[in-house]
């Protein structure tokens, strides 16, 4: 460098992406009503077909829910995405009081947000504290369905106020007559899998702890991104969800096997996962062509000569037993997987785990 040529930086340097494990409940909460009134194709969670049958019926008769119900079941990530903004403890009660006292303008930015979160959020704002002009430019956006515009046309009719004691009505009649069951079964797996995953936050990157949370998904948070919040699930098991507000982003991410496991004689789920994975030619052939380059699922397809559909069901179960990789290519758009080499390593320690715990 010339010696005569000085830099002065006056930038102010970012500060460190903040990262918070939540184990309340209410994710869990929102998540299952989420699914319940979304339409959600049933058949991609690990809770049976009958469970989410069963919640979809009793949930359809719980009319403080039916009143506020929504296309796609949006009202409830809405009021996810507001769950970090509230003090103090984040128990179920706290969030719908919380919610309840609310003047309205958070819960509707959210919302619309959902599905504008390419107009300006200075438009979005105004509209959510009663700018008419705002609103409707919102409203009569290309990017919103008829379905969506009429929803939000008539959620948006109420008065802030109104709204919130609508939506805070409807978590606790659902949480009353539905959830407070399931609730006892989730609660001890979710604390203890949100107790395993804080011990690693401090030392772990973020791009890692996203990739242990969610068993292989890889993935950059956008630069605005301020505060990630990682809040595991029971119900969205084996997925994980991205969802966020603002500068704040929220992981639900599936509570991990061994926080679901109870027996002391049984093996990790995890374990049987990963061998049941490994136990299979052709997903051996899929691990060895990973091992020299990650690929997308076409790709897989035309390298093997079989259907997608085959090899989708193939990389689930790879997945599932975490031993492969999953990123989004920034140029196809298409989902890319890889091997994860400490996967393998870590299913033949639990195996000698295992083994020598009898």
């Amino acid at each position: 460098m010339d010696p005569h040529t000085k830099l002065r930086d006056l930038t102010e340097p970012r500060s460190p992406l903040a990262v918070e494990v939540d184990s309340s409940p209410v994710y869990d909460l929102l998540l299952s009503l989420w699914v319940a009134t979304s339409g959600e194709a049933l058949t991609d969670y690990e809770l049976s077909g009958a469970w989410f049958r069963e919640l979809e019926e009793r949930t359809s008769s719980v009319p403080q829910v039916e009143e506020i119900a929504d296309t796609a079941g949006n009202m409830w990530i809405a009021v996810l995405n507001l769950v970090p903004m509230v003090p103090g403890a984040r128990d179920i009660e706290s969030v719908v009081a919380w919610l309840e006292s609310s003047d309205g303008v958070d819960l509707r930015a959210a919302l619309l947000d959902l599905k504008c979160h390419d107009v300006d959020q200075n438009v979005v704002r105004a509209a959510a504290e009663g700018d008419e002009e705002a609103m409707e430019r919102i409203l009569t956006c290309e990017a919103l369905s008829p379905e969506w515009s009429s929803d939000l046309r008539r959620l948006m009719a109420m008065p802030g106020r109104k709204l919130t004691v609508r939506v805070a009505e409807a978590i606790r009649g659902y949480r009353d007559e539905v959830y407070r069951d399931i609730e006892k079964h989730h609660e001890g797996p979710i604390a203890k899998d949100a107790e395993s995953k804080r011990v690693l936050v401090p030392a772990t990157p973020v791009d890692r702890m996203i990739e242990i949370a969610t068993n292989g998904v890889q993935h950059s948070l956008p630069p605005h991104v301020a505060r990630l919040v990682l809040a595991p699930s029971v119900v969205v098991r084996p997925w994980s969800l991205l969802a966020g507000y603002g500068d704040t982003f929220i992981l639900c991410y599936p509570v991990a096997d061994e926080a679901l496991d109870q027996s002391a004689e049984a093996p990790p789920r995890m374990l049987v996962k990963a061998y049941r994975a490994l136990g299979d030619e052709r997903r051996l052939r899929i691990l060895r062509l990973l091992a020299s380059e990650p690929t997308s699922l076409p790709d897989l397809a035309d390298h093997f000569g079989v259907a997608k559909s085959t090899l989708h069901h193939h990389i689930g179960i790879l997945r599932a037993g975490g031993l492969v990789t999953v990123s989004v290519d920034p140029e196809s758009g298409q989902m890319v997987y890889g091997l994860r080499m400490a996967a393998l390593e870590e299913a033949a320690r639990l195996m000698d785990i295992y083994l020598e715990s009898s």
